[in-house]
């Protein structure tokens, strides 16, 4: 059967996806409360931080003209705070294979916002792995359907049975690593850039390392002893859509082989400590949403359109139901007033 027509950076919505992505809150949500009941309401997944580190995110001088679009339009240093964690919806061990997580927040960044829930902030968020396991919200909402009907390992299990590129990357996107820096990390999906669509990744900055058998918590261990020993930089990289069939807008299963990296920015880590209970709790509180970004960055697909309003309503959940207030927690930090910092 021929490949249905498509153009370059281009997307292709599923004529019920609204139906589908309503459907997904409605069953996250219901599924936190049943989870936490009279507990403080944890992330419903991505739960169990490995670090929540100051950064700085530098904008590249003299990039090419065709890199020079939106938040990368010219050089500059932004804030930002930087959340490592493993992408279970429990607070789970780090010996145990997931496609852990990157997410970053930036501050004063000027600009419309997409999602206008935040003032200044523009967002990344980043997998392991460079394909996701749902291919679309349609993926995503029966995959959660299944998890929670039958449990592990039979809800995933169940799953994947007639999906075989998910399965795929299921059994090996989730791996096992020694310390967040060690990791490549990806967008998995796309982005705009200007009148292109793009992938973002940060190249591991530290060789491999063998996992720790004795300690379930070893990624934050690990982190905050490369934290105190130095200073730290991360590439920011961006790939661009060459191909619209090898290099799908609506298919977050593929990965976007063939097409090369250009580095645009950096990310330093000064040398920090990050363990105190008040930067623990801040991290809790500190939400992440794609479309804490603006135009020239619009988050594309399907799994992306999914996050816009599924992330914010469970944000919004779990805030309220902790008695915190979005508002005060992108304007401080564990230590006071942001503009301290």
């Amino acid at each position: 059967m021929p490949h249905p027509k498509r153009e370059l950076y281009r997307e292709y919505p599923e004529p019920d996806e609204r139906e589908t992505i309503d459907a997904i809150t409605d069953l996250l949500i219901g599924h936190l409360k049943i989870q936490y009941r009279d507990q403080p309401k944890l992330r419903d997944t991505h739960t169990k931080s490995n670090g929540l580190v100051k950064g700085r995110f530098q904008v590249l001088p003299n990039l090419p003209d065709e890199l020079r679009v939106g938040l990368f339009s010219k050089p500059r240093v932004y804030d930002c705070w930087i959340r490592f964690s493993n992408s279970d919806s429990f607070l789970s061990n780090d010996k145990a294979k997931d496609f852990r997580g990157i997410s970053l927040k930036l501050f004063e960044v000027e600009g419309e916002k997409l999602q206008p829930d935040e003032t200044g902030t523009f967002d990344f968020i980043l997998l392991g792995n460079n394909a996701f396991f749902a291919k679309h919200a349609r993926d995503f909402l029966a995959f959660f359907r299944l998890l929670f009907r039958y449990k592990k390992p039979l809800g995933p299990l169940l799953y994947i049975l007639t999906r075989w590129r998910q399965a795929y990357n299921i059994f090996f996107g989730r791996r096992v690593f020694g310390n967040p820096l060690e990791i490549n990390w990806f967008s998995a999906v796309p982005y705009r850039f200007g009148n292109r669509a793009v992938k973002y990744r940060i190249p591991r900055s530290k060789p491999l390392s063998p996992p720790d058998k004795n300690d379930p918590d070893y990624l934050r261990r690990r982190l905050a002893a490369s934290l105190q020993e130095k200073d730290w930089t991360l590439d920011f990289e961006i790939q661009f859509q060459l191909d619209p069939y090898q290099h799908p807008i609506e298919s977050a299963l593929v990965p976007w082989d063939n097409s090369p990296f250009y580095k645009i920015a950096e990310i330093h880590l000064p040398r920090q400590e990050f363990n105190s209970p008040a930067q623990l709790q801040f991290d809790e509180n500190l939400t992440y949403n794609p479309w804490h970004c603006t135009a020239d960055h619009r988050p594309l697909g399907g799994i992306n359109r999914a996050r816009r309003d599924v992330y914010h309503a469970l944000q919004e959940f779990r805030l309220a139901q902790n008695h915190q207030k979005r508002s005060d927690v992108v304007t401080s930090t564990p230590s006071g007033p942001r503009d301290q910092w």
